[in-house]
């Protein structure tokens, strides 16, 4: 077993702490922010030894490479961004409105003494969900109006969702498929740019990581009150700041609950009452929040198209970057007929004959890249389906999910940002149909794909 020897380990700590100091000499408004990356270093540190005993180091090495790529990153959007609108924020109307919500809440709060309710600010919800802004407003009043701290922040979750990648690789196939994944999230452009934005996409990714990690070692036999417990806490908080993504995560979870049951009934039981209580729980509260939401739970096919067809008409307002418009897919057969049109948008737009703006430049040639590695994410996934059906089951029903939703969405735009919640899985996929192909394997259940299984 490694670990930190003491020295290395307080050069490590005196080095961090001498820059931060440093840094907080010269430039003071990066001081709490850097605070804030050294904490996430040693939560990261303490992630990778907790994950995987015998072989952190080179996680841990990806992490901090993953951690400063996105700070470097977001250190330039930031200069670039207040050279030219004078504020830090480089994607304008969506991280700056983040930013100005706050900085408004925090203005109301040391005027009034108490922070308003979402009701008495009729033009913020225009701008949608307040739990985000609520957040970062109390950081803002606490510590001070620092607009490089949520920034930092969402960089050190984008590099500790590295971990968790590694981590869900490695229970359900090997170390090396987790590495490759880990690889791929590390570098990989649209990733790395929403984890240097003020925006909800990096936590977002953390969590959905973190509750299916959690699952996965339920089922692989982990230590329940543990595991449940930070799945319960983390799906808390995913149900608060995107609230529909939750949801597909129950739904996916409870498709996949008859594979739960493997070692023994007491298990099986725990798990079901589990997310029993979950599930109603949730529709609880969603209730008492909106009396439609129960129209979620109409699982008929037919019920389940109008919704996407309703949802795909109230977002046509997009008309420029709208994809396959004309089409009604609350008919199952149009669906049917449509669905590799459906697919190729889903998952390769925007074509390179579409990239007329500057956004859509740099996500064309992303996707380029991204056809040049799908055959092996495809399959990873027939892999999986034929060897790791049981273990990469939930996994699996949630991409289903995801890709109806986005049918439903047709918006190439919000494709991209909302893509970035599935990119983890397929580079998973990714990182399995590459191991098998160039380690010569024919079974996952023998040789180095299956390395943690007891022969």
């Amino acid at each position: 077993m490694h670990s930190f020897s003491k020295p290395y380990h307080r050069q490590i700590s005196l080095a961090l702490i001498s820059a931060i100091v440093l840094f907080g000499c010269i430039f003071p408004q990066i001081f709490i922010p850097l605070l804030f990356v050294l904490a996430f270093i040693f939560v990261g540190a303490s992630l990778a030894r907790f994950g995987d005993k015998d072989n952190w180091r080179p996680l841990y090495k990806i992490f901090l490479s993953g951690l400063f790529l996105r700070l470097l990153i977001c250190m330039a959007l930031a200069v670039v961004s207040y050279k030219i609108a004078g504020h830090p924020f480089f994607l304008g109307a969506d991280d700056y409105g983040n930013g100005l919500m706050a900085s408004e809440l925090v203005r109301i709060w040391k005027e009034t003494g108490q922070l308003p309710l979402p009701k008495s600010l009729p033009w913020m919800l225009m701008a949608g969900d307040m739990t985000y802004a609520y957040a970062l407003s109390r950081l803002y009043y606490f510590l001070g109006e620092y607009p490089l701290m949520p920034l930092f922040i969402n960089c050190s979750f984008g590099a500790l969702s590295i971990i968790l990648i590694y981590l869900i690789g490695k229970e359900i196939y090997n170390h090396k498929v987790g590495l490759g994944a880990a690889a791929f999230f590390t570098l990989w452009p649209s990733v790395v740019l929403w984890s240097t934005q003020n925006l909800k996409e990096a936590l977002t990714i953390f969590l959905i990581l973190a509750i299916f990690y959690c699952v996965i070692k339920l089922r692989n036999g982990g230590q329940i009150l543990a595991h449940w417990a930070t799945a319960s806490f983390a799906f808390f908080l995913l149900m608060k700041i995107r609230t529909p993504i939750a949801f597909f995560i129950l739904f996916s979870l409870y498709f996949s609950l008859p594979f739960f049951a493997k070692q023994g009934r007491n298990r099986a039981l725990f798990i079901l009452s589990f997310f029993t209580i979950s599930a109603f729980f949730i529709i609880i509260i969603y209730y008492m929040i909106n009396k439609f939401t129960l129209e979620l739970f109409d699982l008929t096919l037919n019920r389940f198209l109008a919704s996407l067809q309703v949802m795909r008409i109230n977002k046509m307002y997009a008309a420029e970057s709208f994809f396959l418009k004309d089409i009604d897919i609350s008919k199952p057969l149009n669906l049917l007929l449509n669905l590799p049109s459906f697919l190729a948008y889903i998952y390769f737009a925007p074509f390179p004959w579409q990239a007329i703006k500057p956004a859509r430049i740099f996500a064309s040639v992303e996707m380029l890249i991204w056809a040049f590695f799908s055959l092996a994410a495809l399959k990873g996934i027939l892999l999986s389906i034929r060897y790791k059906f049981k273990e990469s089951v939930t996994i699996l029903i949630f991409l289903l999910i995801m890709t109806f939703v986005f049918v439903g969405e047709g918006n190439i735009g919000t494709l991209f940002r909302h893509r970035a919640f599935i990119w983890p899985f397929l580079f998973l996929m990714t990182s399995t149909g590459l191991c098998y192909r160039f380690s010569g394997i024919k079974n996952l259940d023998t040789g180095p794909m299956n390395d943690n299984k007891k022969k």
